[in-house]
């Protein structure tokens, strides 16, 4: 397990970045105080010598204090001109860096597209070709895994763990949905400069989006697949008088904080926590979004579900979920209860925190025009492909997980800050989804804390600010769906 973080924002990383530009600073220092010293030097030689020399030859040629004072000016002149040169080349190599780094993700993309051109001329051969392919093709291939995994040639169940935390593997299916739509473009006929340029506009919220609709209009044949509905909210411990109970909580200090007052996603546990920080005579409310507790596709009372987590990436989509019976999803709609019911009034200000879906919803609340939102923070969530402009996003996000993939590629957000880490070993064997734990992430969490990033500071001053350094009070809630009829 490995503690070290990778920082990215504006799209270029800044683990490596930041660290050249501050040892850069530092030299630019260290040259503005040589060149400081020497001149102080340089004055004091004049007067001992009279005038200024030009080179070692011009000097004393016995010793002298005045050969002691050269020998300092001409030893400053070399660490400035010397720090000069280092910084040069760390500003150089910086650029670089950025440069090389946008060149992969050009390649990247580059590949995508080109293996959605190949994907759709396989497919051109014809149903023929493509049934011979899935019946005949198909089971011998799976003969030879099968025979494989019988003679201990591999292990199935490892091999499939590792490749799905694997980060290509996850690359792969964060570029998934925007290259699927060109190979089924290109495969009926349309020209792949006309797919590309369709396909390019198509992003995961937008497919999502289009599934929605979809299982709105099976909803008329009796399908209950994805099909929201109403939500409620109770307050998971009450007062005497029916109120929700309230618990006085110091200000989170940190990102670290931040996850660690995240609920669990258990069945039957509030999913929503609001805390009130009254800062100045403003309220402002922290509110905490637990993820998904189930993946059950037809919806019941459980809101933070399957049904859910679609309608939460699709809220970000060009139309939305447009023909479905609810706008949003039910954590969304279930957060803002809490918050009204927790005392926020429109125009407070609001920091919404989430993990895995919740982060979904997270970010939706971080781009709504309705709602004053500073800044959000969010830990394994898809939650870069929310457009959220330029309010400040901070992704928590693990190298292994598959979960902050699934919402495509990213909005190009300019507020948005990505910190990933790589938990596990390169040669671990480990579950599924083992790297997305809110556990494991309440120790990144922790990690950032200690991370001396300027992007990370300046998030971790914003939450500082937020709350004033007042106590708050904490409300926790359940909420539940009445499933459709």
């Amino acid at each position: 397990m490995a503690d070290d973080l990778t920082v990215t924002a504006g799209g270029s990383t800044s683990v490596v970045l930041g660290e050249l530009w501050e040892e850069a600073a530092r030299l630019g220092v260290a040259e503005a105080r040589c060149a400081d010293w020497a001149d102080r030097v340089d004055a004091v030689r004049i007067d001992m010598l009279g005038s200024r020399p030009v080179g070692p030859a011009g000097g004393p040629v016995v010793e002298s204090p005045t050969l002691a004072v050269e020998r300092a000016w001409f030893a400053l002149r070399d660490m400035q001109d010397d720090a000069r040169d280092l910084r040069f080349a760390l500003d150089t190599a910086s650029s670089g860096y950025g440069d090389v780094e946008r060149m992969v993700a050009s390649m990247w993309e580059l590949g995508s597209r080109l293996g959605a051109h190949v994907f759709a001329d396989a497919t051109g051969f014809g149903a023929g070709v493509t049934a011979s392919a899935v019946l005949g093709g198909a089971p011998f291939a799976m003969s030879l895994l099968i025979a494989g995994a019988i003679g201990g040639a591999w292990d199935p169940g490892a091999t499939g763990r590792r490749i799905l935390a694997d980060p290509a593997f996850i690359d792969v299916i964060r570029t998934l949905p925007g290259t699927l739509d060109e190979s089924a473009l290109m495969a009926v006929g349309i020209a792949p400069p006309i797919a590309r340029l369709l396909g390019a506009r198509t992003r995961t919220p937008d497919a999502a989006a289009a599934a929605l609709t979809a299982a709105a209009a099976l909803g008329v044949l009796g399908s209950r697949a994805l099909v929201e509905g109403p939500v409620s909210v109770v307050p998971a411990t009450s007062a005497p008088n029916g109120a929700a109970k309230m618990q006085s909580v110091p200000p989170p200090i940190g990102v670290g904080e931040l996850a660690r007052r995240i609920p669990s996603p258990n069945h039957d546990e509030p999913q929503i926590a609001v805390e009130r920080y009254d800062v100045d005579g403003e309220r402002r409310f922290v509110v905490y979004v637990s993820g998904t507790v189930t993946f059950d596709p037809e919806p019941g009372g459980e809101p933070f579900d399957l049904t859910n987590d679609v309608y939460g990436v699709a809220d970000d989509g060009l139309t939305g979920a447009v023909g479905t019976p609810e706008s949003t999803g039910a954590a969304e709609r279930a957060v803002r209860q809490a918050l009204a019911e927790a005392g926020a009034e429109p125009g407070d200000p609001v920091m919404p925190v989430g993990f895995s879906a919740g982060g979904i919803t997270a970010a939706d609340l971080a781009r709504a025009p309705d709602l004053a939102v500073p800044l959000a923070v969010t830990f394994g969530a898809p939650s870069g492909a929310a457009s959220t402009g330029d309010v400040p996003v901070l992704s928590i996000e693990h190298v292994e997980d598959l979960v902050p993939a699934t919402g495509g590629i990213d909005s190009g957000a300019s507020g948005f800050a990505r910190v990933t880490r790589r938990v596990f070993d390169d040669d671990g064997d480990h579950e599924p989804l083992a790297s997305h734990s809110l556990e494991l992430y309440r120790q990144t969490g922790a990690l950032v804390d200690g991370n001396d990033d300027p992007v990370v500071l300046a998030f971790e001053a914003r939450i500082v600010d937020f709350t004033g350094g007042a106590s708050g009070r904490r409300s926790e809630w359940l909420a539940t769906r009445e499933p459709p009829t």
